[in-house]
């Protein structure tokens, strides 16, 4: 079993049900343990990203999951890691995988994401899900994909293991439609963090082995509402720096902790239909923070506008700050001061932040909301001045509007 998390609740009441698969090892790619070269797929070989992601993800579930309507019931976790040194040949799934609580006070032994246990633990998962028409399904996967027509199809640890080769993947197109039309689920929620490139010599979808989980069968259901995203637009890939969560994952997850929300009715809540639009936004800035490739997610499937998330609490968002000219920039005092309570403040000074090129500071995690910022500048060269400030998520605007510095 891979299920780490179990809030029984009372019976009957709507739960959150979550399907989790993070697959880095592929026994028959390049330097896996079993490679095959003849495999048109060969060169796609072996990643450290997808289960650090999948693990960021399940974090997140189980320490910040938050919807009143229906609190997180189980997580179903698979995971192929591989092993530490890629430079080795044989870097298959390491023999044992664990899964350690955020709180570092649980431990749970994790199955390799092998087709088999991919297609057992997606019908445990479909199946609590389809217990309440007020559940929610969370469904999230990491690691290799292709286009095979017009479907997404996704590998598993064991893809190429015999013929056809892709019965070691699963057509996650087919999967998502099945979930639309036989499960009850009420909102169903779909991360799928993979490239969408189309292989080389790519076999017809009806030949190509790939696994249908579909039970075939169409009931008379509520027609659910959700959203279904994919990390990149077909053609393109999908980036993540070695050993590091993956871009799509990082901005996905700061999304899902506030910085996709909207205040409603003294609430901070999280819809679909807001959330491509977020993680899009989150992901465009990154780059300017950290580097690396610019990706932008594309929409599968969306319906209606249910809400998937809810706090009381403001969301802690970024910040940039800029001055003109430069000069003033790097002889500046710097504060940010809440207006609701002066003693929270931040203060910069010494010159722009490097990791900005230069021209800015940043700031990483301040709670929405209105702000004094204070500009001082201890050599007497500018007019000190302060001016109200509105934080709101996801963050800041790809070019911030500089504070203008008046020279006495």
């Amino acid at each position: 079993m891979t299920t780490v998390e179990l809030t029984p609740g009372e019976p009957g009441q709507p739960r959150t049900h979550a399907l989790v698969v993070g697959v880095g090892a592929y026994r028959h790619l390049r330097k896996g343990a079993q490679p095959k070269r003849n495999d048109p797929l060969f060169s796609l070989g072996q990643l450290t990203s997808p289960t650090i992601s999948a693990r960021h993800f399940t974090d997140w579930l189980l320490k910040d999951f938050h919807n009143s309507s229906a609190e997180l019931g189980t997580v179903e976790l698979l995971l192929s890691e591989p092993r530490p040194s890629l430079a080795e040949h044989d870097s298959g799934p390491s023999s044992e995988v664990e899964y350690l609580s955020p709180d570092g006070t649980r431990s749970w032994p994790i199955e390799p994401a092998t087709i088999d246990n991919l297609e057992d633990a997606f019908w445990r998962w479909r199946d609590r899900c389809h217990e309440h028409p007020g559940n929610v399904a969370i469904f999230y996967y990491c690691g290799h994909g292709v286009l095979l027509e017009d479907a997404n199809v996704l590998l598993a640890e064991d893809y190429g293991a015999k013929r056809p080769r892709f019965d070691g993947a699963f057509n996650f197109s087919a999967m998502r439609r099945g979930m639309e039309e036989s499960c009850s689920a009420g909102l169903q929620m779909f991360f799928i963090d993979a490239c969408s490139t189309r292989p080389p010599d790519p076999p017809k979808l009806l030949t190509s082995g790939a696994r249908i989980f579909d039970d075939d069968q169409t009931t008379t259901l509520t027609s659910p509402g959700g959203l279904a995203l994919h990390a990149a637009a077909n053609g393109n890939s999908a980036y993540g720096t070695i050993g590091q969560v993956s871009r799509f994952t990082e901005a996905l997850v700061r999304c899902l902790k506030g910085l996709a929300s909207q205040r409603r009715s003294g609430q901070w809540v999280i819809r679909i239909d807001h959330l491509q639009e977020s993680i899009n936004d989150v992901m465009d800035f990154l780059p300017k923070i950290d580097g690396g490739n610019r990706q932008e997610s594309m929409l599968l499937w969306s319906k209606g506008k249910g809400i998937l998330l809810e706090s009381d609490r403001p969301p802690l968002v970024p910040v940039v700050v800029r001055l003109v000219p430069d000069s003033a920039a790097l002889e500046a005092n710097l504060a940010l001061i809440a207006s609701t309570d002066p003693a929270l403040v931040w203060q910069f000074s010494g010159g722009p932040d490097s990791t900005l090129n230069g021209d800015g500071w940043w700031i990483d995690g301040v709670p929405a909301g209105k702000y004094d910022l204070r500009a001082d500048f201890p050599k007497g060269r500018f007019r000190a001045q302060t001016v109200e400030v509105v934080i709101t998520p996801p963050g800041p605007d790809p070019d911030p509007h500089p504070l203008s510095c008046e020279e006495v």
